[in-house]
């Protein structure tokens, strides 16, 4: 096909810089073996890389929580180590595309251990505080939650974190709770904030400006939560629905779950004004020639017109099974192609560092390897990238 960008035409190889290649014999990955298995990428017939976070951080979140956005875990190398790995995978017309959480940070980040400090901290409102209740607690919150009652009030509201427990955590320092969707070590920040979006997008420009090709966005669908806090009115309790979840999430198979999920996590997740934060952040892609943003999302309403948006949102459904059928897949393209804006590209998946690998995941243990070659043979062929 003619008149294609290197995005549309790429095949995306996914990096965990801890795990992939150790180039210093230390035991842990690094941006020396990274840079040592560049040939090996390309005479697999890859040419785009993604990589899970490298930037510094204490790994509660195998990386996504981030302590620094402008430099390189030490344990992968330093920032000129980071260069010269671009450069090198530039040199063989590799791309390579960086793993950007926007939602929250680590709670050893800078910017946290100042706003946690006090309520006059110049970083107070940097992230999502609130005072507490007058006990009793709302309904529906853990019965063991620690912070309950007591002179600290009760939390804000009901809200719950996918990965257990409150959404909300004590910090004695200012008496008030932080929200936090995911686990208490990755407080939310607040993008009503200028100064935190300009810190943000400043991040995103300094890894440009080095000549990275784009970002794959984490977890954009919960950056915004309702800022009037109100209850959910799920009625079961987040112990009752876990065990019908994947790792607090539903994955599309059971439906009763996603629509219990959807009762209790509806406040927190998909609120307004994301869309006009995925057009700001396009436009600043849109000064860099040649770019590319890719969003853990599976709603095409994150492509925009086609044109103002992510240039690719991920087909999460496609995978959603335990079988990859011909019927499955054929009614998986029907609807998601049917669904996409005008100009926009599909982008299809079969794993990720979410789920289990390809090989294991649709295996019938005993034609594994067979099913794995026409699992990729399905990921080459089948419209958009």
């Amino acid at each position: 096909m003619a008149g294609l960008t290197w995005w549309q035409e790429a095949v995306f190889y996914q990096i965990y810089p801890r795990s992939f290649a150790d180039g210093n014999g230390d035991g842990i990955g690094d941006f020396i073996g990274m840079a040592q298995k560049l040939d090996y990428l390309k005479d697999l017939g890859v040419n785009a890389l993604w990589l899970s976070p490298h930037f510094p951080s204490p790994q509660f979140d195998v990386g996504y929580d981030i302590a620094d956005y402008t430099n390189v875990a030490p344990e992968y190398g330093t920032l000129e180590d980071f260069k010269k790995f671009l450069a090198e995978a530039h040199a063989r017309g590799l791309r390579v595309i960086l793993d950007l959480v926007l939602n929250h940070t680590s709670h050893l980040h800078q910017w946290f251990i100042e706003s946690r400090s006090s309520r006059d901290n110049p970083r107070s409102d940097w992230y999502i505080w609130r005072d507490g209740l007058p006990s009793p607690a709302p309904l529906h919150l853990p019965q063991n939650s620690e912070n309950l009652g007591g002179a600290r009030g009760a939390p804000p509201n009901n809200w719950m974190a996918p990965f257990g427990g409150s959404a909300w955590e004590y910090e004695p320092a200012r008496n008030q709770y932080y929200y936090h969707f995911f686990l208490k070590e990755q407080p939310d920040l607040n993008w009503r904030n200028p100064e935190v979006k300009q810190a943000m997008w400043d991040a995103v420009r300094f890894w440009l400006d080095l000549g990275v090709d784009g970002y794959r966005l984490d977890a954009i669908g919960t950056i915004f939560e309702r800022p009037d806090l109100p209850n959910h009115d799920s009625k079961i309790s987040q112990a009752e629905l876990q065990p019908m979840l994947n790792h607090g999430f539903p994955d599309g198979r059971n439906q009763k779950a996603s629509e219990l999920w959807e009762t209790m996590y509806k406040y927190q997740h998909e609120q307004p004004g994301v869309h006009e934060l995925m057009q700001e952040l396009r436009a600043i892609i849109n000064e860099y020639p040649d770019k590319v943003l890719v969003g853990e999302n599976s709603d095409v309403r994150y492509y925009g017109d086609g044109s103002n948006e992510l240039h690719m949102a991920f087909n999460f459904p496609l995978m959603n099974t335990t079988r990859l059928t011909p019927a499955w897949i054929r009614a998986n393209q029907e609807e998601r192609l049917s669904a996409l804006p005008p100009g926009a590209w599909p982008c299809n998946t079969l794993n990720n560092h979410d789920t289990s690998r390809m090989y294991s995941r649709y295996g019938d243990g005993k034609n594994n390897a067979a099913i794995a070659r026409a699992s990729l043979a399905l990921m080459l062929t089948l419209r958009g990238t």
